[in-house]
């Protein structure tokens, strides 16, 4: 009720599946005024080791962060209920400097080989679309997944129910109007005209019912496929492409189309 919808479920069960299975068996024994920096800093190593020992390499950046800050939510509840006088410190002992990170595939994310590095632009969007229809045995589902999630800039879930056609008075344009629930919850989102037909042909052939998903399957592994085959899983960087990369697509067309900055932020 505090979070007024600004949170998803899965977003919780994701909080609390990661208390259960490394907050707790770490700090679980502990006093609240025994969890300081350094006993914060002794479980991130013992969480690099023990991912070395499992799978041979350490934990995500991005996995560590999101315990840590599951971990702060958990002592800001006891700091709220007054058990604790103070939060700990509980910033990283060493970061990165704090340079512009660019996602893979955000320059476009040329899929067609023959154009990975070098065209740019509108242009290169039907390039990549005709790669994607010609490289899949049955293109259509994989396909008009490419092109929703390359005229949103959003993947799936989304349900019939959720997506409505209408006329945008700001672009002069028919658009698909989409209501996103995501891990913060339910926000609303535009996509391109080019996104219209895409929804209309699935309608039309998949006949479904309001609750049913657009895109009832991912294509994660297809898509990875394709991308290998074309030599393009890996950008130049070495970080890897993956359908998710197509939201950098999805940004980087529609500011070379001269998209409001602001707007674009705020879908």
């Amino acid at each position: 009720m505090l979070t007024e919808g600004q949170r998803n479920a899965i977003y919780v069960k994701g909080d609390e599946r990661r208390a259960r299975k490394y907050l707790i068996p770490f700090f679980g024994k502990k006093g609240l005024s025994e969890i300081t920096d350094v006993l914060v800093n002794e479980y991130r190593i013992s969480r690099i080791e023990q991912a070395k020992e499992q799978r041979g390499k350490p934990t995500a950046r991005a996995t560590m962060h999101q315990e840590i800050v599951c971990l702060r939510q958990i002592l800001k509840t006891a700091l709220r209920h007054q058990w604790l006088t103070a939060l700990p410190d509980l910033s990283e002992p060493y970061r990165k400097n704090g340079k512009i990170s660019i996602g893979p595939g955000s320059r476009a994310m040329n899929i067609a080989g023959s154009i990975s590095d070098r065209a740019e632009g509108p242009e290169a969007q039907e390039q990549q679309v005709e790669v994607v229809g010609r490289a899949v045995a049955r293109p259509h589902s994989l396909h008009e997944q490419y092109r929703a999630a390359a005229g949103r800039g959003q993947a799936p879930p989304v349900r019939d129910v959720d997506v409505t056609v209408a006329f945008d008075e700001g672009t002069r344009e028919t658009i698909l109007e989409i209501e996103g629930r995501g891990k913060r919850g339910y926000g609303p989102c535009k996509s391109t005209q080019n996104a219209v037909p895409v929804f209309e042909r699935l309608k039309k052939r998949n006949k479904p019912q309001p609750t049913d998903l657009i895109f009832p399957k991912y294509h994660r592994e297809m898509f990875t496929r394709i991308l290998q085959e074309e030599g393009l899983k890996f950008d130049r960087e070495g970080r890897p492409r993956t359908l998710y990369s197509l939201r950098h697509t999805y940004i980087c067309f529609r500011l070379m189309e001269g998209a409001d900055i602001y707007m674009l932020a705020k879908n």
